[in-house]
């Protein structure tokens, strides 16, 4: 009853039936605290943050030809801040899209939610809200010919973080890890305040993430911040699946020399969070086709960085991933995103 209560009193404050605080001065642009989501629409360059609710970025995209993975610095000079009416009901934002319609879409882990730069789009049930640290993470859009939008939710999966999990059950819940899941429907254009049920899904989708050697907890487990639709020949027919960012770490330090132990390290120690892919799945969740190791091709300066955000740069043809770090330890100065190419036969 609490948690309808508040979903009611934050649409009608959205919607204009309840006065809201004017929002603070708006601070100068030093970079994108926590990004969390990317891509490219038309000649900009949109981004998205966890850390400052109702609040997304663009910045200019070039037309230089991309043959070969390449970094984009991201100038704080030429970042541009929009604001959502939303304001500081529209927080945790994780993802960042744009709907058929043409209108900006960004998704709220924390209320389980897709924004507009009006108010609520859509708002999900408990099924897949945030538990253990674990919520949406990912979006992806594709438009239909009616003119509305397939949109792809991803609830990321992996080793539940005990500090938010209830006492009683931290122990047994954070040694165990949840596959990702793809919520699938869709949105006709100009719609809005839709509640998205189980007579509205279309698709529910567990994606089978590989399974590095060892045992859980110790071992490490893949979790998927984010993804895209993607359409390439399966069986000698084009079919729509998905290219999912999967992270992988785990839950409890593993032993010296233990097959759990990640091989790679970074200052003399195994690191925790190990392996950065991306991998393609079926509409059915089912993998196809190797993996592609990010660290052969990201920058040294930022390949242990915590990768986020996914997105097309160019559809069907490059993509362009972004990291997740607070502003005051940037790992590089300015702060970056990477293009990237797909993988020959991708």
């Amino acid at each position: 009853m609490i948690r309808g209560a508040v979903t009611v009193a934050i649409a009608a404050a959205v919607s204009g039936c309840a006065t809201t605080p004017p929002p603070p001065p708006a601070p100068p642009i030093a970079g994108v605290e926590e990004a969390s989501g990317v891509l490219r629409s038309g000649d900009r360059l949109l981004i998205v943050g966890d850390h400052e609710p109702g609040t997304y970025y663009s910045y200019p995209a070039d037309d230089a030809p991309l043959d070969a993975p390449r970094r984009l610095p991201l100038d704080p000079a030429l970042l541009e801040r929009h604001r959502l009416a939303a304001g500081p009901y529209a927080l945790d934002l994780e993802a960042i899209d744009v709907l058929a319609d043409g209108r900006t879409v960004i998704l709220s882990e924390r209320l389980s939610a897709l924004f507009d730069e009006e108010g609520f789009v859509t708002i999900y049930g408990r099924a897949l809200a945030e538990f253990g640290g674990r919520g949406f993470e990912g979006l992806s859009v594709r438009p239909l010919p009616d003119g509305s939008s397939r949109v792809a939710i991803l609830w990321e999966g992996g080793y539940p973080e005990p500090a938010d999990l209830p006492p009683a059950v931290r122990t047994q819940m954070c040694e165990q890890a949840l596959r990702p899941r793809v919520l699938i429907h869709d949105l006709p254009a100009g719609a809005r305040n839709l509640r998205v049920r189980g007579d509205t899904v279309i698709g529910d989708v567990e994606l089978k993430v590989p399974l590095p050697a060892g045992a859980e907890p110790q071992a490490q487990r893949f979790r998927a911040p984010d993804l895209v639709w993607h359409r390439w020949t399966m069986d000698g027919e084009p079919r729509w699946g998905f290219i999912a960012l999967i992270s992988s770490g785990w839950a409890v330090l593993p032993t010296s020399d233990s097959e759990e132990e990640c091989p790679k390290a970074e200052d003399g120690a195994p690191l925790r969070w190990c392996y950065k892919w991306l991998q393609r799945f079926t509409i059915d969740g089912e993998p196809w086709g190797e993996p592609f190791d990010l660290d052969d091709v990201l920058p040294v300066e930022t390949r242990s960085a915590n990768w986020e955000g996914l997105g097309w740069w160019e559809p069907g043809r490059a993509l362009v991933l972004i990291y997740d770090e607070r502003i005051a330890r940037r790992r590089v100065n300015p702060q970056e995103a990477f293009l990237l190419p797909l993988p020959d036969g991708w």
